[in-house]
């Protein structure tokens, strides 16, 4: 456990250098959810070493750039990419479009969206899961 999580990212390199950093502890990566640095946050988010419950504490984030990088993060749950598949953010609806963990219904759903893109988007990623045979919504 780090006592001084201030101190261990300060001798670290910062906070944009640590939430970027795989090799930063989960610990630390929970501490850097609640930086007032919206860019912080965002890296912490795209980092594929934040611990599952971080990034779900992140999906209620009220900046949508970092609900973007939620929904971009491989390790995201589908349960929290469902929440952020009905996001008023179009960016935020594109990125959950685009992650194939994102639940079946959900890419269903979002390819029936009213922005284009994001129609796209879904349309794209079911088709490259099918292609993979990893599509089993029908």
């Amino acid at each position: 456990m780090i006592l001084y999580p201030r101190i261990w990212i300060a001798a670290h390199g910062g906070p944009k250098t640590v939430a970027m950093s795989s090799d930063t502890p989960p610990a630390i990566l929970w501490f850097l959810t609640k930086s007032p640095i919206n860019m912080v946050r965002v890296d912490v988010a795209l980092n594929p070493s934040t611990p599952k419950e971080a990034l779900h504490d992140l999906v209620s984030d009220k900046e949508s750039m970092v609900q973007a990088a939620v929904a971009q993060n491989i390790r995201t749950d589908p349960a929290d990419l469902a929440v952020l598949a009905q996001s008023k953010s179009t960016t935020v609806r594109v990125r959950t479009a685009e992650n194939s963990r994102t639940p079946a219904d959900m890419l269903l759903q979002l390819q029936g969206d009213g922005e284009f893109l994001v129609r796209r988007t879904a349309a794209t990623t079911i088709r490259q899961l099918r292609r993979r045979g990893l599509w089993n919504a029908e």
